[in-house]
């Protein structure tokens, strides 16, 4: 069983420009403090990524994992571990309520990690992934609601 983590916020965006963000793995460098690398390798006939491999930097060290996604038609985006570098569990989704201008954000996270490390560790690392993945997509949607170029 491994540790959850869950953060949410509202976001002064529109709830499409949310969804562009999040589904723009790719862009992920350029905005989320620690993530190193990501690589989409299958999307569905959407577009929207499947399988996508990423490289994020930990207060431990740099871990390699891959994600496969799930899309309902209940604004959940969900992903469960295929493949991880150090790590036994990382499933979590984002969920998307509310309206333009106000985007309830939750987002969960369950990690375990196949290392001796101590819970208080663990701890670190799962709520440290999960505040720079919500802190990068604030700045990024609110900075491109505003009409300036995303960072």
């Amino acid at each position: 069983m491994g540790h959850l983590f869950e953060s949410n916020v509202v976001l002064a965006a529109d709830r499409a420009a949310v969804e562009a963000a999040i589904l723009d793995m790719a862009a992920y460098p350029t905005w989320v403090d620690g993530v190193r690398a990501v690589e989409v390798r299958s999307t569905d006939a959407s577009g929207r990524p499947i399988d996508v491999e990423f490289v994020i930097d930990t207060p431990i060290a740099p871990l390699t994992y891959t994600v496969t996604y799930d899309y309902s038609e209940d604004g959940h985006i969900r992903w469960t571990l295929d493949h991880g570098q150090a790590l036994t569990k990382f499933d979590g989704d984002y969920h998307l309520s509310g309206t333009d201008g106000a985007v309830h954000l939750d987002a969960r996270v369950e990690l375990a990690i196949n290392m001796p490390l101590p819970s208080a560790m663990i701890r670190q690392v799962g709520q440290s992934v999960i505040d720079r993945a919500i802190t990068g997509l604030t700045r990024h949607v609110t900075k491109s609601s505003d009409g300036q170029e995303p960072s």
